[in-house]
């Protein structure tokens, strides 16, 4: 990451070059205000001269008019070029945190399937977005606030000796005791910072939660729980927060005090030195008005390495995710595909668990098979990693060529699959459809809609096609997820293997029967692969797959199977029965 970041600079190395520049001019022109107060005064109560004051103003006529003129001209330099490096830093800071949003997307999009399961929503919401937005603040302020902090301590530092030494004595100590107290105190407030970042995060989790499963919630009547959940999570938050002002408070006021006493001291001192004729009033101005201008960058630099311990640990949660396993995309192989698919002794695990054991199978370009069998039984997983989504043992080949080998983009572009739980998009019913490739026509997806048997319930819809379906598709039902996620499927021909996990699971027999009419003749020659318990359309299948503990039982027809097969004579039973049920309650 560190890398990364360095990367990031050399590539803006100009602007961040024009931003250091306009930064030091600012800080340079800024510490010559005071010496121009200083000559004013020194002219008003016509004291003598300094040698600085000697060496700008000699031979420059009306003295008092001309340091009224430098003067404005000084702060309209440092006015521009505060300008300047502020618009810089802040372009700087968008060009870096646009690239880190990106990688960030990147890598969410192209995680190994299995680091999904370890990532917690609203954590990972909070990193690409508060994290990153954080980064963003300290690069634009914090990140050359610390470097004109620097720069304005060690100029002004420079400029009070030559005004007087014995007061820079005295004020560099009443500063390194300001110093050392920021820089002390950052443990604890940092310590604060990091609850409170852990505390957001877990209200933001369980508010995701809820906003995903509210109808989950409702249906068991568990408001009153998920109530209690977010009133604790809420609770520790507010006073976390409370700790974190408190800390907070007690800085800026120790802080204050010590900005107040060291002006009481200064002005002591300076006192003395004036009785005794070593300093002018003029030098006494110009003392405090840089004694002023130090001590918000040195009150501040506490603030600001305080931030810059934050950055660090937002880099590391950042860093967190891009470190994690990617998919490989090294494969470079893009075969034709027609759908012949060929598996010799596959086999997975998961977290040390068999999934798959010994797995062989053929199945031919154009063939409907359905894959049938027990709660965990593999079916799901092993049409998973057809699609290339897990690592595997043994072998899988497409027409000839090991799985493996083969391009994952140019593999998906040549497969679909359809899941259980369809995602569905925030947007019209047409634009779900054709969510892959906006240049269907209307006619296109009506065509797959009738297909998918969903045409007659859009038009039904008030306004049909253009009907926006909510997040996540919440106004329509389980069924009209999944067939408008099949309509997505079928509209685009390129697909030569579809794959339905459990796809018809929530629409009712009669309309599964439609589907998988229209879906055999309508992909004829495409192979198609079904994951589904409901044998009620079973005879649109070629062969039917029986697997049971993590192995293919039987492979055969429907007649054949209820001779060889127990687990198909258990599962197609426990069917019977359960029409016969819904049948007598009618």
């Amino acid at each position: 990451m560190g890398v990364k970041y360095m990367k990031l600079v050399k590539k803006h190395k100009f602007l961040c070059f024009a931003a250091a520049i306009s930064l030091i001019i600012a800080a340079l022109s800024e510490l010559l205000i005071p010496i121009f107060i200083k000559y004013a005064i020194d002219i008003i109560t016509t004291e003598n001269d300094t040698a600085i004051t000697n060496f700008l103003f000699t031979n420059f006529g009306t003295k008092l008019f001309t340091a009224a003129i430098l003067m404005l001209i000084t702060v309209v330099l440092t006015a521009v070029f505060k300008y300047l490096y502020t618009v810089l830093a802040n372009v700087i800071a968008e060009k870096f945190v646009y690239e880190i949003r990106v990688s960030l997307y990147q890598k969410l999009t192209h995680l190994n399937f299995g680091a999904y399961n370890t990532l917690d929503t609203g954590d990972t919401l909070q990193r690409a977005t508060f994290d990153v937005e954080q980064i963003r603040k300290f690069i634009a302020n914090s990140g050359f606030l610390i470097a004109q902090c620097i720069v304005t301590i060690l100029l002004s530092t420079f400029v009070l000796y030559s005004i007087n030494s014995t007061l820079m004595v005295v004020a560099e100590l009443s500063m390194l005791i300001l110093f050392l107290y920021s820089a002390t105190s950052i443990k604890k407030r940092a310590v604060h910072m990091d609850k409170v970042e852990k505390d957001e995060a877990k209200v933001v989790s369980v508010i995701s939660e809820n906003a995903n499963l509210v109808r989950v919630v409702r249906a068991n009547s568990a408001e009153h729980i998920e109530m209690k959940r977010f009133n604790e999570v809420n609770t520790n938050l507010r006073n976390t927060y409370f700790d974190y002002h408190f800390s907070f408070a007690t800085y800026w006021a120790v802080t204050d005090f010590i900005v107040g006493f060291q002006s009481v001291i200064i002005m002591f001192v300076s006192y003395q030195l004036y009785i005794r004729g070593q300093v002018g009033v003029g030098s006494i101005m110009a003392f405090m008005t840089y004694i002023a201008m130090l001590n918000q960058p040195v009150t501040m630099l506490g603030r600001y390495l305080l931030d810059f311990k934050k950055l660090r640990v937002q880099v590391k949660r950042i860093r967190k995710i891009l470190n994690l396993v990617g998919e490989d995309f090294s494969a470079t192989k893009q075969p034709e595909i027609t759908g012949n698919i060929s598996i010799d002794n596959l086999s997975f695990r998961y977290d040390d668990k068999l999934i798959l054991d010994d797995v062989s199978l053929k199945i031919n370009s154009g063939e409907k098979v359905a894959v049938v069998g027990m709660t965990a039984s593999g079916k799901s997983t092993l049409i998973r990693l057809l699609m290339s989504f897990y690592d595997y043992q043994g072998s899988i080949s497409l027409d000839g060529v090991e799985l493996k080998d083969i391009n994952k983009t140019y593999l998906r572009q040549n497969m679909a699959i359809v899941m259980q739980e369809p995602y569905i998009y925030n947007r019209t019913v047409a634009e779900n459809i054709k969510i892959l490739n906006s240049s269907y026509t209307m006619q296109d997806v009506e065509k797959a809609a009738k297909v998918a048997n969903i045409h007659k319930s859009i038009v039904s819809f008030k306004d049909g096609y253009n009907t926006m379906v909510g997040e996540k598709g919440v106004t329509l039902s389980g069924g009209e997820k999944q067939r408008i996620a099949i309509a997505r499927v079928v509209i685009d021909d390129s697909k030569k293997i579809i794959m339905l996990d459990d796809a018809l699971s929530a629409v009712d027999t009669e309309t599964e029967a439609s589907i998988m009419s229209c879906l055999s003749s309508e992909m004829k020659d495409k192979t198609m692969i079904s994951v589904t318990n409901r044998l009620n359309s079973i005879k649109y299948y070629d062969k039917i797959i029986v697997m049971n503990d993590a192995k293919i039982e039987k492979v055969g027809t429907h007649q054949e199977l209820m001779l060889t097969s127990k687990t198909y004579q258990k599962i197609y039973q426990s069917q019977q029965e359960k029409s016969l049920r819904e049948t007598s309650n009618i």
